[in-house]
């Protein structure tokens, strides 16, 4: 189970989006790293057929995205955008049934399907629930649970966990590691910390551009010899060195404050290397 891009192009106006996309995406969980305005919206947005790219080519799972073939793309495909609106006077069991009969599904395997899930998201117990009456986290896993209701091959999530409380994301998380076991779940975030403890592959777009591709423990070791810790003992100090080097982190000490910051040689100060994050990894790789 695969899902391969090559050469995707995608233009807004004069503004390029996506510029030459080249991707394999295997089956588990699959993160995309990137900034706001990176292009991981566009590019998720294609993949569930909902806006066309200018050129290029996708196949998910052997069956190339044209005009032809959108109803079985759609089949195969759970989406839950960042932002996603449930009629709030509906109840939890309400919204599930309107998506069923949405997904054009048989209304025995709605009534069957909906119980199951909603245990899987931990909502069982919220079954007569306004939507309204939802905590931001409950609202998150119901949009998994509409996401998954049809069972698809593919599941696509864009910022599961923003807005959500350390618990709930955490619940999320481990939610969508699960699905994946025989699936291809596409998690695109830019909470770092969601990608280091789900995914074992990712992709981080750069302004519509690929700057990586491959799994975490690749980027992490690029980051190697670029990470290092120093105590400067004010602010002033600290100001001067943001002047020269990016300062990922600060900690605020007894003696002083603890630095962590990334330079592709020493820095001309003293200090001691570490090893790096996947975050310090990123950080590098952004700033060039």
């Amino acid at each position: 189970m695969t899902i391969v891009t090559q050469d995707l192009y995608k233009k807004y106006g004069n503004q390029d989006a996506l510029k030459g996309i080249n991707i394999t995406i295997p089956t588990g969980m699959y993160g995309i790293l990137g900034r706001n305005g990176a292009g991981k919206t566009t590019f998720m947005r294609i993949l569930t057929t909902l806006i066309e790219p200018n050129s290029g080519s996708v196949e998910m799972n052997g069956i190339p995205l044209l005009p032809k073939n959108v109803n079985k793309i759609k089949a195969m495909v759970g989406y839950l955008p960042q932002e996603f609106g449930f009629y709030p006077n509906f109840t939890v069991r309400e919204s599930l049934e309107y998506i069923g009969l949405l997904n054009k599904m048989d209304s025995r395997i709605i009534k069957a399907r909906i119980d199951d899930i909603l245990e899987e998201v931990n909502l069982i117990q919220h079954t007569r629930k306004k939507v309204r009456q939802l905590s931001g986290g409950m609202k998150r896993r119901l949009g998994v649970a509409q996401a998954i209701l049809h069972e698809p091959e593919i599941l696509i999530v864009d910022e599961p966990t923003t807005g959500v409380d350390p618990e709930e994301r955490i619940a999320l998380r481990n939610l969508l590691s699960n699905y994946s076991r025989d699936k291809i779940v596409i998690l695109s975030t830019h909470i770092i910390e969601d990608i280091a403890s789900t995914c074992n592959q990712i992709a981080i777009l750069d302004q519509g551009r690929l700057a990586f591709d491959g799994e975490v423990r690749s980027l992490i070791k690029q980051g190697e010899g670029c990470v290092w810790t120093a105590m400067v003992y004010d602010v002033e100090e600290l100001d001067l060195v943001k002047e020269s080097y990016p300062v990922l982190s600060t900690r605020f000490l007894e003696n002083g404050i603890e630095i962590r910051m990334i330079s592709r040689t020493r820095p001309a100060m003293e200090c001691s290397p570490v090893s790096p994050s996947i975050e310090d990894a990123y950080m590098l790789l952004l700033k060039g």
